[in-house]
């Protein structure tokens, strides 16, 4: 009929603490229960719920916890040698210094306040769940568990203000809100296969290192998923072979931009194990990332709808991209091919180097790059705009560049063949402007202007058939062609 209210006294089970148990039956109705310290075997309420308000000072126990509030708040350390912790209250919220316990941790409320949760405490080689969900804003402070760390807000903002270390998973989650990062989060300590995923309506990551053993699966669902410079995301990081993707490096953003400029981004701690998979925004938006190291960079479908920026991406498979809508810039090294295919915006990729082949293709914006070394072919078409190369190109086999409506700018060397005997190199473009170079090739060179001029500055050398192959007839050769224009070729050097 009233509160128990012993605050400030010791309440033993056993002179040891541990031998018998303490045993609450609260007031029906909203009231009261304040507990000093208790050691016991066990704290039990009648029917492990209340509908008071609890407050402990210090309880260290050795059998389970279990307190489901219908009302009022929970506040109080509670520590737990040889079993679990579950603190639920319904209607308020969780307040503690500490819940520590050798098997699984698990709070909930309205809000909650814990310094210290820890699951599998004192209990090595142990695999127990830490389980902190609030419905209201949450920031999480020290979380460990020997199994998996899942922290979430259903109805709020989630946070994270200090490092998190999971023996097996780490999952963060805020359906009607954002998550932000202050800290590392490391998952799989103990598991070859912990997974790291946090979903939102948008992430923001911070500047740490997020880690997994397993997959990492990062998803903002209606907002932005960002990170600043400096922020390191491995998935794999013990390089297991991943021959699909259950160890991949998942970035999804189908609400807003994901904006990772200056961050790293590995598929396997090596970066070559895994693969880095993206599945862009639907509309118009952007895509940024910083430097990606993996077996693969995959966009949902190989497609976009956005402008896609990359830093360096350094692969082993094909890279294969293809924007309906936006601009493509970045520089990408890959063991296999590179294709990149722009419908209505403009490509300006940086150094390419594939040991397969090249192809680019801007339908509608121009098409600029710098330098470019691939394995096979290269092939370059601006089908509306202007082709423009600041840089080397050069291909095992042919080289193709096409500018039917705009201008061709070549701005270094250009090199057909460096594999084959018969690398062919073609140009053709309204006009063209070879610079002051060396154009060759072991097999023909085909240049041509079909509206303006084919011009070229005192100093550049083109050389067809540059191994001397026998050549009776014209398969080697070199050709000029202006329908159009002038050719203007004053101070060059022209070899057959």
């Amino acid at each position: 009929g009233g509160s128990i209210s012993l605050a400030g006294t010791t309440l033993n089970g056993g002179t040891n603490g541990i031998r018998s148990a303490v045993v609450i039956t609260p007031p029906a109705a909203a009231s009261t229960v304040t507990l000093g310290t208790v050691n016991a075997r066990a704290l039990a309420f009648a029917g492990d719920t209340a509908a008071t308000g609890v407050t402990l000072g210090t309880a260290t126990l050795v059998d389970d916890f279990t307190l489901t509030l219908t009302a009022g708040n929970f506040a109080g350390r509670v520590t737990v040698t040889n079993g679990d912790i579950l603190v639920a209250a319904n209607a308020g919220s969780v307040a503690s210094t500490r819940l520590a316990a050798s098997q699984a941790v698990t709070a909930s409320g309205l809000s909650l306040d814990i310094d210290e949760a820890r699951a599998g405490f004192g209990n090595a080689g142990s695999n127990f769940d830490a389980t902190l969900t609030a419905t209201n804003n949450f920031t999480a402070e020290t979380v460990t568990a020997t199994g998996d760390i899942r922290l979430s807000s259903t109805g709020g903002d989630l946070a994270t203000s200090v490092a998190l270390s999971a023996g097996d998973d780490i999952v963060l989650g805020a359906a009607n809100g954002s998550i932000t990062l202050g800290n590392s989060l490391t998952a799989g300590t103990a598991d070859a296969q912990g997974d790291l995923t946090a979903t939102a309506e948008s992430l923001a990551l911070g500047t740490s290192t997020l880690s997994a053993t397993g997959l990492v699966s990062l998803t903002s669902t209606a907002g932005s998923l960002a990170g600043g410079a400096g922020l390191v995301i491995t998935s794999n990081s013990g390089n297991a072979v991943d021959a699909g993707v259950v160890r991949a490096l998942s970035l999804s953003a189908t609400g807003g931009n994901i904006s990772l400029a200056g961050t790293t981004l590995n598929g396997g701690s090596n970066g070559t194990t895994s693969a880095v998979l993206v599945t862009p925004p639907a509309a118009a938006s952007t895509v940024t990332l910083g430097t990606v190291n993996a077996r693969a960079l995959a966009f949902d479908g190989n497609t976009a709808a956005t402008d896609v920026t990359l830093g360096t991406a350094t692969l082993v498979d094909d890279f294969s991209l293809t924007l309906t809508a936006g601009d493509f810039a970045g520089a990408i090294t890959s063991d296999g091919s590179i294709t990149l295919t722009a419908d209505t915006g403009a490509i300006n990729a940086g150094a390419l180097d594939a040991g397969g082949s090249i192809s680019l293709t801007a339908t509608v914006g121009n098409l600029d790059a710098t330098t470019l070394t691939a394995g096979a072919d290269i092939s370059l078409t601006a089908t509306a705009g202007d082709l423009g190369i600041t840089g080397a190109l050069g291909a095992g086999d042919d080289v193709a560049l096409s500018a039917a409506n705009g201008t061709i700018t070549l701005g270094g060397n250009v090199t057909a063949g460096t594999g084959n005997a018969q690398g062919d190199l073609t140009a053709t473009a309204a006009s063209l402007v070879l610079g002051n170079d060396n154009l060759a090739a072991t097999g023909l060179v085909s240049l041509t202007a079909t509206a303006g001029s084919l011009a070229g500055s005192s100093g550049l050398v083109i050389t067809s058939n540059s191994g001397n192959a026998v050549d009776a007839g014209v398969v080697r050769a070199l050709n000029l062609s202006a329908t159009g224009g002038s050719i203007s070729l004053a101070g060059t050097t022209l070899n057959g």
